[in-house]
């Protein structure tokens, strides 16, 4: 059966061709109402709001504007890239020395780092609620130094290269969280999201924890339902299970254990026991996994 054809004046056109061709229109259609209702720099005065529908030849036009609006970005962007990595690397008018945890001070500039951090203004500033850092230097002793020269590089060129390691993302995801950098945080985000697999699940997901960041649980989650059998059995959900349990009882009040504290402990160092076996057809069902672990968890919410 052929397919339907539209035939108009002198042409012919096929139905794919014919919605394609709208849809585009429509498109930039919306492109310039957005333009308009965000601000354009076109005078409203002077430009009319043409809402009858546009020919191929209007859409190009759009094509070639959207090229330059796009080439006028890159453009910018690299102007703003190449000076402060600039000055930063080769150490010009630095004045402040930030010190990580471990190993040597880095030469940065107070200014951007307070333009790039809430966090750093108030402190630089000498702010009652801030420590003000001594003399003219700031440490940041929960970084080493790695870690410190990757977190500066962002705060200069607003990008993470491609050869950052997951541990460094890592520290600098709880990072841009303790001193309010959110594109730092959202670009460790997409970053971690994309390496997301059941051999380091189980540390992305302690990682969102410590820096409060419920995007990058979901597809964490996702790959845990996706791959429970493997994440359970493995030993690091061993350690991270126990880890986790350890945690909220050293949250308790009390200084030693209660019976069921204990008992709770038992029954999630069982589960795991069992769920290491060589093996396989002594391993627990995964409903019988779960089903202990509610009930470890069950005991200690009765003890609070």
């Amino acid at each position: 059966m052929a397919s339907t054809m539209y035939r108009l004046p002198r042409n012919t056109i096929c139905a794919a061709c014919y919605e394609g061709a709208k849809a585009i229109i429509a498109f930039f259609n919306d492109d310039e109402h957005g333009d308009d209702d965000q601000g354009s720099l076109k005078s409203r005065g002077l430009t009319k709001l043409n809402t009858a529908p546009k020919g191929l030849r209007d859409a190009w036009e759009e094509v070639k504007q959207m090229r330059c609006r796009e080439e006028e970005t890159k453009q910018r962007v690299s102007f703003l890239q190449e000076g402060f990595p600039a000055v930063w690397k080769d150490g010009i008018h630095t004045d402040i020395a930030v010190r990580p945890g471990t190993g040597p001070p880095v030469q940065a500039h107070k200014a951007i780092l307070a333009a790039r951090s809430e966090v750093f203004r108030h402190i630089l500033a000498g702010d009652d609620d801030c420590k003000a850092p001594a003399g003219d230097s700031l440490s940041l002793p929960e970084l080493t130094h790695d870690e410190l020269s990757h977190f500066l590089a962002f705060l200069y060129t607003g990008a993470l290269t491609a050869f950052t390691e997951e541990r460094h993302l890592h520290a600098l995801l709880v990072a841009g969280d303790k001193y309010d950098v959110p594109f730092l945080r959202r670009a460790c985000e997409a970053r971690l999201a994309a390496w997301v697999e059941a051999g380091n699940v189980l540390r992305t997901l302690e990682v969102a924890e410590l820096s409060s960041s419920t995007a990058l649980k979901g597809r964490p989650m996702g790959t845990v339902v996706e791959h429970a059998e493997q994440v359970v059995f493995s030993p690091e959900y061993e350690e991270f299970a126990a880890g986790k349990l350890w945690e909220v009882l050293d949250r308790r009040p009390t200084a030693e254990p209660t019976p069921k504290q204990l008992q709770a402990a038992d029954l999630v160092a069982h589960t795991a026991a069992r769920c290491l076996r060589f093996d396989w057809k002594e391993r627990p069902a995964m409903s019988d996994v779960v089903a202990n672990l509610q009930a470890a968890l069950e005991l200690v919410r009765a003890d609070e």
